[in-house]
């Protein structure tokens, strides 16, 4: 099915992201505030991803904590413990303060690697202080990253407060009330705004003190994050220091991502200064926090070390799909599907996303009993992308990569394939939406003709210190 044919008619995105939008209109939200805290902002990433999944747009994206007694003392022992080791408040001071992805790869060295920063801080040994978020309530060691903190001290802080409060944990107000009743109303969701945002404004009070103590002891000439939306209180404590943030890109970034997405006259206040991206499509349509003249498109380092690697790979008869919590079932059921149907001369590969490893056998028992072969950890993702035949998806920020390895390329006609639109349209990727009509795209399918360097930008390092030196200068 070609881009002029398709009608992403099974994806339902696009309907609840515009009836989103109208709701947040309707009801002002960008005018709320409380205690002068301009809070939807710092809630709607969140309020929208339980939307979709309540709406079965999406399923649960990633593994998380269950927050049991258990894993409330499992934070309070790295509270403890971050009291003396790796305390971010007792530090020297750094021209560069950057707060990495939490969730790192193991590499072939042994070491846990943060793939948005160490390769370009191995390249260009930069004077930081790099802190870290828990993953799961776990730290990976050893890092690859030098000069690691962590920020338990900071985030256990407000988690040990609510505990010890003994008043009803929720905003009580009739703003929270007419937002619960209408979100109930438009999407048939329960959504706990007062909890969410008592919270919210608990964390804020806890943390604003302790990240203008970070901020001094540090000292730095400049912030990163490789993740924005969430850290707004880090914004604003960076704010009022006037020290400048910078966001890496971590994934992609389209309208549909509300993280990103703030069209018609909606402004973040607690947003990033500077955002450095992978290449200088990503932004196109996308109604950003930032202004357009603080985008520096960089490149990815670490794809491109592997590139490097990968790209004289000799091509094989394997089909990879590329996997996510958020639509596995969907996707893992065509590719079982297909291999039924294709069980002699080609391989058909189940790439599962991170997060899918410790649950795949449960959600995907299909799987099991196929003829597929699930892939979790021991083959490198670049390694298969360089090496398949085709690559078939929904909205992965890997089906991008593959790009790359100028890998042909088809996408399933599900939920949150209207992500990729803009692709399809331009580029004319095929679109399926059962096995039918994949064996059709599969036998004529060809080499994407796609720059690559649209999505990301040759010489990464040097982008980067050339970006790195305007924002020094602003």
């Amino acid at each position: 099915m070609t881009s002029n044919e398709i009608s992403f008619h099974g994806d339902e995105l696009r309907d609840v992201y515009q009836a989103f939008l109208e709701f947040e209109s309707d009801l002002s939200l960008f005018e709320w505030r409380e205690d002068d805290i301009p809070l939807w902002e710092r809630l709607r990433f969140s309020v929208y991803r339980l939307v979709l999944q309540a709406s079965g747009v999406f399923d649960q994206p990633q593994d998380s904590i269950e927050k049991d007694t258990t894993d409330f003392l499992r934070g309070g022992y790295l509270w403890a413990r971050n009291i003396v080791f790796r305390n971010p408040l007792f530090g020297d001071e750094h021209d560069l303060l950057v707060w990495g992805h939490q969730r790192r790869k193991q590499l072939d060295d042994g070491y846990w690697w943060d793939l948005y920063v160490d390769p370009v801080f191995e390249e260009r040994p930069l004077d930081h202080q790099y802190i870290e978020s828990d993953h799961n309530l776990t730290h990976h060691r050893p890092p690859k990253s030098s000069n690691v903190d962590y920020l338990d001290i900071i985030t256990f802080t407000s988690t040990i407060y609510r505990k010890l409060m003994w008043r009803s944990e929720r905003l009580i107000s009739s703003r929270v009330t007419e937002i619960e009743k209408e979100l109930k109303k438009r999407f048939g969701v329960d959504v706990d705004i007062g909890r969410l945002a008592y919270e919210e404004l608990t964390d804020r009070r806890v943390y604003l003190p302790l990240y203008r103590r970070l901020l001094e002891r540090v000292s730095p000439e400049i912030a990163f994050v490789v993740v924005g939306y969430g850290r707004e209180t880090f914004i604003e404590a960076c704010s009022e220091a006037d020290i400048p943030v910078v966001e890496l890109q971590h994934g992609t970034i389209d309208k549909y991502h509300l993280g990103y997405s703030f069209p018609g006259d909606r402004e973040k206040q607690c947003a990033p200064d500077f955002l450095f991206t992978f290449g200088p499509v990503w932004t196109d349509g996308v109604e950003l926090p930032v202004d357009e003249k603080d985008v520096f498109p960089i490149g990815y380092q670490y794809l491109e070390r592997e590139y490097e690697q990968y790209q004289n790979t000799e091509n094989r008869e394997e089909i990879v799909f590329i996997s996510q919590g958020t639509i596995g079932e969907q996707l893992s059921t065509l590719a079982t599907e297909l291999a039924e149907e294709r069980q002699q001369d080609v391989t058909i590969t189940y790439k599962l996303h991170p997060g899918e490893y410790n649950r795949w056998r449960t959600n995907y028992p299909w799987l099991l009993e196929s003829n597929v072969n699930v892939v979790a950890d021991g083959i490198e993702l670049y390694e298969l992308l360089s090496r398949a035949s085709t690559q078939v998806g929904v909205y992965s920020t890997a089906v991008y990569e593959g790009l790359r390895f100028r890998t042909p390329t088809i996408l399933m006609n599900t939920n949150g394939v209207s992500h990729m639109e803009r692709l399809v349209a331009e580029y004319d990727i095929p679109v399926v939406s059962d096995v039918d009509q994949l064996q059709a795209a599969l036998s004529s399918v060809e080499e994407t003709r796609i720059d690559p360097e649209l999505f990301f930008c040759d010489a990464p390092i040097k982008n980067f210190e050339h970006a790195l030196a305007l924002v020094r200068n602003q």
